[in-house]
C-alpha cells in the first residue's frame, strides 16, 4: 500500500516524463554530412540525400497529372517534390524545421533612460516594394537606441544560397526558394543604407522566401527569436510587425502603456466554440500540407479538392498559390498524433500533482490498494476529479487554438518558445498546417505554463470586410493581393483610427492605386 498523495505524485512524475520528446536529441545525433543537409548550407549534399526518394504523383484539383507538359507547371512540380522528399527526410529523423540564427555581430542597444523602463525587439517582416517606405515610418515612430530592431526581407532569385558578410544577405537554401514575383532587389539596398549606421537595427543575415499562409510565415519570426535567444539579449517585450503597419502612438507612448506589463502576453486568443471557430479549427487541423518553396502547397492524403470557400479559386490557396494532391504514406506526421497525446498526458500530469499537494501524503480516511480493492470514499473523489481532468485536457487539445498572428511576447515565453520540448514538438506540428501564422503562438501559449500570464488582445487597430458583410465583393474589388486580408486604411479614415486605444494599426499600402498619403500622417496623443 502506498499513500494516496505519494501515488498521485509518482503518476504526476511519470506523466510529465512521457510527455517529453527527444528533439534537441535528434539534431545532436547527425551526422556532419546529415547536418549540412538540415542547415541547408550544401546544395550538393541536399541533392544527393533527396535523391534516395521517388518522386510521386500529384494532381490538381481536376485531378490532373501536374506533370503533363500541357499544364505548364514542371518547375512547380519539381519544387513541391523536392518540399516533400525534405518533410520526408526530416521526420524520418525527428528533426523539428531549422532556424537560421542570426549571429548578430556589431550589434548593440543603448542604456534604457530610466530603469524600469521596458527593452523592445521589434521584428518587422518586409515582403512589399513599398517595404522601405513603410518600415522608415516605423522607425521613426518607435526608435530608441535602447531597443532592437530586426528586419527580415522576403527572398528573391533563384533560391540558391548568397555567402559573404551578413549583411549583403544570404538566401535561405533551396527548399526554401524560387522567383519572388514580390520581392524588388532594390527594397533589401534602400534598407541597407538605412541601417548602415545604426548598431541596434539589424537586416537578418539568411533570408527566407515567405510564403503567405504556410509556416514560413512564422519561421521568419522564429528566426529572430533564435537569435536574440541565442545572444542572451536583455529584454522584455517582443513585438512582430510587418510592412503593411502603421504605429498610432510614439515610442515614449509605447514604453509608457508596456511598463506595468513586464511578464506578460498581448496574444488574441479566439475564445469559445462559435460555428466559424470550428470551422477554422477544423481547417487548421484537418488539412496536412507541405510548401512548395514559396509558391503553392501539396495537400497529403486528401480525398478531393479542398473547399476553400469565399473568392477563392478552387485551384489555389488564397495568395498562397495552387493547391496540388498526393497520396502517400512516406510522410506519417507521427509529430502532430504524438504532440496531442503528450500534451494531454502533460495536462494530466499537472492535474494529478496538484490533486497530490491537496490531498496530502496523510491520506486520513483510507488508502488505495496496490491490488486494484475498491477505493474509500475520499480515494474515490480523487479518482473521479483525475478522471475529469483527463477528460477536460483531452477536450482541450481536441482542436487547435487560433487567434491574430500579431503579437506582443515576454522574454520567458520568447526562450520557452526555442528551447521547450514542447514548443518545438508543436513546432514539428504546425509545419504542415495551413495558416500556422494563426494558430502556432496560440496553442504554443494556451498548451503552455504561461496560459495565464497572456492578455487576450494584440494592441492593433484591424477592420475586416466580414464586419461588414460577405467580404467576397471587397477582395474581388481590392484585387488577388487582397484575398483573406483586412480592408486598408486610407487618409480619411486614419484620423479616426488615431483615435482609438490601440498602439498599432494595419493595413496600410504605399501605392498610387490606394492611398499613399496615409503615411504622411502622424497624429500623436
Amino acid at each position: 500500500m502506498r499513500p494516496l498523495g505519494a501515488a498521485l505524485s509518482a503518476l504526476s512524475s511519470a506523466l510529465a516524463c512521457a510527455a517529453v520528446a527527444p528533439s534537441t536529441a535528434s539534431i545532436e545525433a547527425l551526422s556532419p554530412e546529415e547536418a549540412n543537409v538540415y542547415h541547408g548550407m550544401d546544395a550538393a549534399a541536399s541533392a544527393e540525400a533527396l535523391a534516395e526518394y521517388a518522386d510521386v504523383t500529384l494532381l490538381d484539383h481536376e485531378w490532373r497529372n501536374v506533370a503533363d507538359p500541357a499544364l505548364n507547371m514542371s518547375s512547380f512540380a519539381e519544387r513541391c517534390q523536392n518540399s516533400l522528399k525534405r518533410a520526408i527526410w526530416e521526420e524520418e529523423r525527428g528533426l523539428p524545421p531549422y532556424l537560421y540564427v542570426d549571429p548578430l555581430d556589431g550589434v548593440a542597444v543603448g542604456e534604457r533612460a530610466q530603469p524600469n523602463d521596458p527593452r523592445i525587439v521589434y521584428f518587422i517582416g518586409i515582403t512589399r516594394p513599398s517595404g522601405a517606405i513603410i518600415a522608415s515610418r516605423l522607425l521613426r515612430a518607435l526608435h530608441h537606441s535602447s531597443h532592437l530592431y530586426m528586419i527580415h526581407v522576403s527572398g528573391a532569385g533563384s533560391g540558391s544560397l548568397h555567402r559573404g558578410s551578413p549583411q549583403a544577405g544570404r538566401q535561405a537554401p533551396p527548399h526554401h526558394g524560387h522567383v519572388d514575383l514580390k520581392a524588388d532587389p532594390s527594397v533589401y539596398r534602400k534598407l541597407s543604407d538605412l541601417t548602415r549606421d545604426h548598431p541596434n537595427i539589424r537586416l537578418l543575415s539568411t533570408r527566407r522566401l515567405v510564403q503567405w499562409g504556410g509556416f514560413t510565415m512564422v519561421s521568419t519570426m522564429l528566426d529572430a527569436i533564435a537569435s536574440i535567444v541565442a545572444r542572451n539579449l536583455d529584454f522584455d517585450f517582443f513585438i512582430n510587425l510587418s510592412d503593411a503597419d502603421m504605429s498610432l502612438r510614439t515610442n515614449s507612448e509605447v514604453m509608457e502603456f508596456l511598463r506595468p506589463y513586464k511578464g506578460r502576453q498581448f496574444v488574441q486568443v479566439h475564445a469559445g466554440n462559435g460555428e466559424w471557430l470550428q470551422r477554422a479549427r477544423n481547417f487548421t487541423g484537418t488539412h496536412a500540407v507541405v510548401e512548395c518553396g514559396g509558391y503553392g502547397f501539396v495537400s497529403l492524403n486528401d480525398t478531393r479538392p479542398i473547399d476553400i470557400g469565399g473568392a477563392h479559386p478552387s485551384c489555389c490557396f488564397g495568395r498562397g498559390g495552387p493547391v496540388v494532391y498526393v497520396n502517400d504514406t512516406r510522410l506519417h506526421l507521427r509529430e502532430a498524433r504524438s504532440a496531442m497525446r503528450a500534451e494531454a498526458a502533460s495536462h494530466l500530469a499537472m492535474a494529478a500533482r496538484e490533486a497530490a499537494e491537496q490531498i496530502g501524503d496523510a491520506d486520513p480516511v483510507g488508502s488505495l490498494s496496490e491490488a486494484g480493492e475498491e477505493v474509500d470514499r475520499a480515494g474515490a473523489e480523487a479518482a473521479k476529479a483525475r478522471a475529469a481532468a483527463r477528460e477536460a485536457a483531452i477536450e482541450t487539445v481536441r482542436y487547435l487554438h487560433t487567434g491574430s498572428q500579431w503579437v506582443v511576447l515576454d522574454r520567458t515565453f520568447c526562450h520557452y518558445l526555442i528551447k521547450d520540448e514542447r514548443a518545438i514538438r508543436w513546432r514539428k506540428v504546425f509545419a504542415a498546417r495551413f495558416l500556422a501564422d494563426e494558430s502556432f503562438v496560440q496553442t504554443v501559449l494556451m498548451h503552455s505554463p504561461f496560459r495565464s500570464t497572456n492578455i487576450n488582445n494584440n494592441l492593433r487597430y484591424i477592420m475586416w470586410p466580414q464586419y461588414y458583410g460577405d467580404p467576397t465583393s471587397y477582395w474581388i474589388r481590392m484585387g488577388w493581393n487582397f484575398v483573406g486580408g483586412p480592408t486598408v486604411i486610407n487618409a480619411t479614415e486614419a484620423m479616426e483610427v488615431f483615435k482609438t486605444p490601440y498602439l498599432l494599426a494595419r493595413k496600410v499600402r504605399w501605392s498610387p492605386a490606394y492611398d499613399r498619403y496615409v503615411l504622411t500622417i502622424f497624429v500623436p496623443s
